[in-house]
């Protein structure tokens, strides 16, 4: 009786038409996503065009260019989820998708690398479309589906950074690199509109008169274990996972030593990456909801430990495709399983904020992962790095309580 009561009240608190919302979010974010991976694997070449023309500048300037929104987010993140929780996490999709478009069209008249990189930094303090759309269907949808909810938004990224690069190749070679970035532009104010005409946000009364800051959302978090414990699993998961990309067009060439198709082979691996993971994250999710998060969040790290050491010992270019597209299938799992997990403990009236904090988490480990993959190449050689990549795996094993859902069963 008590259940079937409970039961009752979720679905009375459940928003209206919260299917519709999260496809028209992800539309958006698939539009917004085609539109960002468009641009970003041509950054050298823009460089290039507007004069920066030294091999070593290119390379640091690129790097720099690409952190650049990281450094911003991971400090504006949580404040954007606080803001959320006050005036509507729906508007903060909306100012993401804007904010982005506004960046972008500037960044089609820099003339010089740093006006570039100031951009870039100005992008990640407005912009943050991934973890606004997150948060907002974090909380609209029924809570015995938000793994899943969280698991088919995620495909949206993955499968619009698999079409991204061809289209801005295209769109480059027929337009030109800063039309591309007008073109963006365009593309990511179609879903900040899209988003605002079409999405219906269930305000829950208690969030809309209670406020909580930023700090007072990151002091509920680390007065949390749960939750403290959640954020941390956030970070080195996300640092374990960005340590290989980094290293595969090494491994390619490694493999096949001859090949003229480097930069074509290195796709094929991360397209073949891309579209199992997309295909992969909406099953975790699913089968998380009904069989709960910490078990197969094991299963997933555990697999991705075991994948990790076959790339060290991949003989050839086609056992590399497979290896890959079994590393999407485990890859996919853990920020599913760890968003969702955040989501269902996280009391509504803060979850903005909140997800806003796991949002900065996820992106200091996504900082830090590329920087420490080729370091660590450097130290131990490229196949061994991959050895080491599969014993971190091993080790995140040790922080996952036996349930990521109840704070009650945390051990």
């Amino acid at each position: 009786m008590g259940q079937e009561w409970h039961r009752n009240m979720i679905s009375q608190s459940t928003p209206p038409h919260w299917q519709r919302n999260l496809w028209i979010v992800w539309a958006a974010q698939f539009l917004g996503m085609i539109g960002m991976s468009a641009c970003l694997p041509f950054i050298p070449f823009y460089l290039r065009e507007i004069g920066t023309t030294d091999p070593e500048s290119v390379k640091l300037w690129s790097g720099l260019i690409l952190s650049g929104p990281f450094f911003a987010s991971i400090v504006v993140a949580p404040l954007w989820g606080a803001l959320g929780d006050r005036l509507g996490l729906k508007l903060m999709v909306v100012r993401a998708f804007i904010g982005l478009a506004l960046a972008l069209v500037f960044m089609a008249f820099v003339t010089t690398a740093l006006q570039l990189f100031m951009l870039r930094v100005a992008q990640g303090l407005v912009s943050g479309f991934i973890a606004a759309s997150i948060a907002f269907v974090s909380s609209q949808v029924p809570e015995e589906r938000s793994s899943y909810a969280l698991g088919v938004l995620q495909t949206s990224t993955s499968t619009g950074a698999i079409l991204g690069p061809v289209a801005g190749g295209l769109l480059a070679d027929t337009i030109g690199m800063r039309n591309v970035f007008v073109v963006v532009a365009a593309m990511c104010l179609v879903s900040g509109v899209a988003v605002g005409l079409l999405v219906t946000e269930h305000r829950n009364t208690k969030s809309h008169d209670t406020r909580y800051t930023t700090f007072e959302n990151i002091r509920f978090v680390m007065q949390q274990p749960h939750l403290a414990r959640l954020m941390t699993l956030l970070v080195v998961v996300q640092f374990t996972l960005m340590l290989s990309p980094v290293l595969l067009p090494f491994l390619v060439e490694a493999v096949a030593p001859n090949t003229v198709f480097l930069a074509t082979m290195t796709g094929i691996l991360l397209m073949a990456r891309g579209i199992v993971g997309a295909l992969a994250a909406p099953w975790w999710g699913r089968i998380a909801d009904r069989r709960g998060h910490a078990g197969l969040l094991r299963i997933a790290l555990l697999t991705a430990a075991i994948v990790s050491v076959l790339h060290s010992v991949a003989p050839s270019f086609a056992s590399l495709v497979i290896i890959q597209a079994l590393f999407g299938l485990c890859s996919a799992a853990p920020l599913v399983l760890l968003y969702g997990a955040v989501s269902k403990v996280s009391p509504r009236e803060r979850r903005g904020g909140i997800m806003g904090v796991s949002s900065s988490a996820t992106q200091l480990g996504h900082l830090g992962g590329p920087l420490m993959g080729g370091a660590l190449a450097s130290i131990v050689g490229l196949r061994p790095a991959f050895l080491v990549v599969a014993l971190l795996f091993a080790c995140i094993l040790a922080l996952i309580p036996r349930s990521l859902r109840k704070p009650n069963d945390v051990s």
